[in-house]
């Protein structure tokens, strides 16, 4: 891999003379078109290459760009985004023209150049009205190539990406991994579209700047409060939400936000307890606040507090001795992250620190659960320096320190390919109370070369080191575009990429190392024509070390766990990718196709199988269009079709006389698939705008003809009939919002 690099290094140094362009100083000043006062906090950003910045109180803006004319785009929540041409010499003057009611949402989605095959920026205006997604910034993020298709619960529910496995990805929120993906297991995000200014999918092969994660990741950017005072109060039948922004001073901003389910209100409204045989309350909320303070036209403040709290209780009110009559899962956390950020032309540093606090508890009857209690406070620093025209410098570093508690008393979860559920009565518990620190490091560094407009390249190495087993990692990485005329681009990507234990499995077995992947992509990006793009993406992933079980179930734990797991899996997924997107000033849509396949050996005696998240096809069709009077209506429509996820066919059963039981008898693992799923969502939108404020209501339903998913098979007692695990059938949602 390091040869290569040095290669690919060599060839652009022989031929950037003969491609240089000089670079240029772009500058001007952004204004109202109504008050023709200076306009703070606006992005700028060139179009036909990225570089971006942001006005200072005065309205101004510089950044550097190649010399000559360049496409301009201005963004800010308060006014309507705007293109201009700057023609390369003189200082150009912009005007914005109000949005008819403040706090209106608007794009604020830079339109980056990709850095790598794959990689998806998101719209938060689209975001909020694709059809089935409910508004939800990190649901929408599954109609893209490379996620699969997922119902299930659990903290990272339904982020598969390219058949990995969802602890093999990471959500970076201002640069810092989130720990809770979804409210109870997938129903809403922990993070509110309304507090996301800019979100980036990549589904492999990413910079140096990220770790710990040997799939995909999505990054996160937390939105900046606006300058003047706005907000929205909404209810929906999920829950109900709020929002207040606006100035804090002249020079800084504020957001807040919050949301509360009420399931837990309404399930006892409709379900008496005679009418079934258990009764569910769960509940969620979550909350975050952002503030910001400009201290001088090139340095900022920023804090950011997020969090959420949810609760799945069951309580059965049948009598089952085979059975707990208790279930309760409780998972809640906080996260506060505070930067300074350093941004003049040439010149970008971000230091940031943040402190998490996570509790999650997990209750089967009276006395089997599993708490686990990890705290950390962690630092990061990102910089970026234009060393010449043509060569700019990324280097950075983190620092983790965290403690975990952990008490179990368990038999052993399933690991990936195990078809068998745990026995609470008869297997041999986990009782395991122990409270482990530890710490993590990390350090990158990046050559970022642009001889011409047409050709990029960044190669660099990140170094990890994982102190609790004193294991360092270093893994190189490479990103380059080509552009071979002004529609067509071509892409590759490639590198290490790792990921640690999770806690769970550390505690047991202290002596794992991290996962890893070695990831390769190659994309072509096409500009069809006037707001239509086609990208195609191939990718190959050859995985070690994967993390297996490595000894049975209903086997005893050793003291040192060295028969609970082992590094001693191996695997590889390979694929190809499609989107078609097409935008307009009134439409926006795409199709999107994944052709997936993940395999894995769980050790050198055993034969090689399908990843659990294996799913082989994946297609997603979706639009939305506004039409009437001022667009105020919008309706969009959306149709998926997958494959089915593989499982392990039971093939017979023996009666067990020792617990008075059978036990299955299953065939080769995940060698047949649950069918092939497919739905259609649908989405309307309706605005009333009014003198000083705008009321909106939607109704979004997914799933429309009731075609249920099948997750799995229950069987009866001695596995000589079987039923269909359905997933949720129909998912309705009706709101209304006032905004202001």
């Amino acid at each position: 891999m390091l040869k290569h690099l040095a290669a690919a290094m060599a060839v652009i140094a022989i031929v950037s003379p003969a491609f240089a362009q000089e670079a240029a100083l772009a500058r001007g000043k952004i204004i109202d078109a109504t008050t023709g006062k200076p306009v703070p906090g606006a992005t700028v950003f060139n179009k036909d290459t990225g570089e971006s910045a942001i006005t200072d109180d005065g309205g101004n803006f510089e950044f550097l760009t190649s010399e000559g004319p360049a496409n301009l785009v201005v963004i800010d929540p308060s006014y309507k985004k705007t293109e201009a041409r700057y023609d390369g010499k003189s200082a150009v003057t912009i005007t914005l023209e109000p949005v008819s009611v403040r706090g209106e949402e608007i794009v604020v989605e830079a339109e980056r150049e990709r850095t790598t095959a794959g990689e998806t920026t998101m719209r938060r205006e689209e975001i909020a009205r694709i059809p089935g997604s409910r508004g939800d910034a990190l649901s929408a993020v599954k109609n893209l190539p490379g996620v699969a298709n997922t119902q299930g619960f659990g903290p990272n529910a339904g982020l598969v990406i390219r058949g990995s496995s969802p602890a093999d990805s990471r959500i970076f929120v201002d640069g810092f991994e989130i720990p809770i993906l979804y409210h109870l297991g997938g129903i809403q995000s922990v993070l509110p579209t309304e507090m996301i200014d800019d979100l980036v999918y990549t589904p492999g092969a990413f910079g140096v700047e990220l770790g710990r994660a040997s799939a995909g990741t999505i990054q996160v950017a937390s939105r900046r409060g606006a300058r003047e005072l706005a907000g929205f109060a909404e209810v929906s039948f999920i829950n109900a939400a709020t929002m207040l922004q606006g100035p804090l001073g002249k020079k800084g901003s504020f957001a807040f936000a919050a949301r509360r389910s009420y399931i837990d209100a309404l399930i006892p409204l409709v379900v008496s307890d005679d009418s079934l045989s258990f009764t569910a309350l769960p509940r969620y909320y979550d909350y975050q606040a952002r503030f910001d303070y400009e201290l001088t036209k090139h340095l900022r403040l920023s804090a950011f507090l997020f969090g959420s709290d949810d609760v799945f209780a069951v309580e059965t009110n049948e009598q089952d001795p085979d059975e707990p009559s208790r279930f309760k899962n409780t998972t809640r956390f906080t996260r506060a992250i505070a930067a300074v950020t350093y941004d003049r032309p040439g010149v970008y540093n971000k230091l940031a620190v943040s402190a998490l606090t996570q509790r999650v508890g997990f209750e089967l009857g009276d006395d089997r659960f599993l708490r686990i209690n990890p705290d950390s406070f962690a630092a990061r620093d990102d910089a970026r320096i234009q060393l010449t025209k043509h060569v700019a410098l990324i280097a950075g570093g983190e620092a983790e320190a965290r403690e975990v508690g952990v008490r179990v008393k368990l038999p052993r979860p399933p690991k990936e390919g195990d078809p068998t559920e745990p026995n609470l009565t008869n297997d041999p518990l986990i009782d395991v109370d122990s409270t482990e620190s530890g710490e993590h490091l990390a350090a990158w560094t990046a050559i970022e070369l642009q001889p011409t407009s047409r050709i990029k390249t960044t190669a660099g190495v990140r170094v990890d080191n994982f102190r609790r087993n004193d294991v360092t990692v270093v893994q190189p990485r490479v990103q380059a575009r080509l552009k071979i005329d002004k529609a067509m681009s071509v892409l590759a990507a490639g590198g290490l990429y790792t990921r640690p234990p999770d806690n769970q499995d550390e505690n047991l077995q202290t002596s794992l190392k991290p996962e890893r992947a070695w990831q390769t992509s190659l994309g072509l990006e096409n500009k069809i024509g006037q707001g239509i793009t086609m990208t195609t993406t191939i990718y190959y992933n050859d995985r070690s070390h994967l993390i297996t079980a490595a000894g049975a179930r209903d086997e005893p734990m050793r003291e040192d766990g060295t028969n609970t797991y082992s590094n001693d899996g191996t695997g590889r997924s390979y694929g190809a990718e499609l989107l078609l997107q097409a935008r307009s000033d009134k439409f926006f849509g795409w199709a999107a196709y994944t052709y997936a396949r993940s395999e894995r050996q769980d050790n050198e005696m055993a034969a090689e199988r399908l990843f659990d998240s294996d799913q082989t096809h994946n297609l997603v069709i979706l639009g939305s269009y506004k039409f009437g009077e001022d667009d105020k209506w919008q309706i969009g429509g959306r149709f998926q079709l997958t494959s089915g996820t593989p499982y392990t066919p039971v093939i017979g059963a023996v009666f067990n006389s020792d617990i008075n039981n059978y036990s299955a008898e299953f065939g080769r693992i995940n060698s047949q698939r649950n069918p092939a799923q497919h739905q259609v969502d649908i989405r309307i939108d309706r605005a009333f705008t009014f003198k000083d404020w705008k009321l909106s209501g939607y109704l979004d339903v997914a799933n429309v003809y009731l075609n249920a998913p099948t997750l799995g098979y229950e069987y009866n007692r001695n596995y000589t009939e079987r039923t269909e695990t359905k997933g949720i059938p129909i998912l309705p949602s009706l709101g209304l919002r006032g905004e202001f």
